[in-house]
């Protein structure tokens, strides 16, 4: 039977225009829920019983105190009729348009985005999420996050992992798992051309020296070293893959890493640093291609310290 409802809890004491999509408020709500028969008005009656309370504090706080003003919050049911899984769908939907306290993108109070049957949104749903949060018609579109709500943001996250939130590590959904070849086929076809991440469309692009986020930091031993053991689990064809984009998108920033543009150029590795590369080479077999490129490598070694070796006589 279809007989689920949204509601939604408006705080009357702000009076005004709120405008959510398709959605429009006399007051600034902050709270959506889901529920049949009496369910929107629990909240009230909770409020207006024990002290001793352990569900959303927020939630709470904001009803107590228009309580205390002699006035009622306005429940209005935003859509009636409706089965389990629409409603489910639309709940979703409404927070996300509206926007969480807790994230510092909306006055909802919501602790979740919704849903919490463990039922996954119906494609139709899943369509509207995308198109809501997808360029100018995102909430965010143009938009920039402070410093000072980036370190709420960073402070509520902390306090999120206080209380067992955490997707770090083994917590992680994709902890020990790969995407398949098809998933990584389809992640890049969907990235090929996209306009917003490739070439000067990229917000990052070009953004070098004091420009860069990175500019004055530096990576812990634990960091390089992840990102030394992730680079030699590739294979040879990946890590080729990776240094042909890398030398393109040199090229393509005119960044010349050759002669005296090299930070290596005119410096020579100290006794402690041959040192340690001696050790962790002992024991290593090198293939007949790898000799190869090494006896390469040392004959244009030789010609550069002869050619700089006649231009530092002229």
């Amino acid at each position: 039977m279809n007989r689920f409802y949204i509601y939604v809890y408006l705080d009357v004491r702000k009076f005004g225009v709120y405008k959510y999509g398709d959605y429009t408020f006399d007051y600034e709500p902050f709270y959506v829920g889901k529920g049949k028969g009496r369910r929107c008005y629990d909240h009230l009656t909770e409020a207006r019983g024990s002290s001793c309370y352990s569900g959303n504090l927020n939630k709470m706080t904001i009803i107590k105190e228009i309580l205390q003003e002699n006035i009622e919050p306005n429940i209005i049911k935003v859509k009636e009729g409706l089965s389990e899984r629409e409603s489910l769908d639309l709940e979703i939907e409404l927070i996300l348009l509206i926007g969480r306290l807790d994230f510092n993108n909306g006055p909802l109070t919501n602790k979740s985005d919704g849903g919490e049957t463990g039922c996954r949104p119906s494609p139709e749903t899943i369509e509207k999420l995308r198109i809501i949060n997808t360029g100018e018609n995102s909430i965010h579109w143009g938009k920039k996050r402070s410093d000072e709500t980036k370190k709420l943001m960073s402070e509520a996250m902390k306090i999120r992992q206080a209380n067992g939130y955490n997707v770090i590590g083994e917590n992680n959904p994709m902890y020990g798992k790969h995407h398949s070849e098809n998933a990584r086929k389809k992640i890049s076809e969907a990235n090929t051309g996209n306009p917003g991440l490739s070439g000067k469309d990229n917000p990052m692009y070009g953004r070098t020296g004091k420009d860069c986020p990175g500019w004055g930091k530096k990576q812990s031993e634990e960091t390089k070293l992840k990102l030394k053991e992730i680079y030699n689990n590739k294979t040879k064809e990946e890590r080729e893959i990776i240094n042909e984009k890398r030398k393109k998108t040199l090229e393509e920033r005119g960044i010349d890493v050759k002669g005296k543009n090299n930070g290596m150029y005119g410096k020579h590795q100290s006794e402690e640093t041959k040192r340690k590369i001696s050790e962790k080479a002992k024991g290593r077999v090198v293939s007949d291609e790898g000799r190869r490129n090494m006896s390469i490598a040392q004959k244009r070694r030789k010609k550069r310290e002869a050619k700089q070796a006649l231009e530092d006589k002229e």
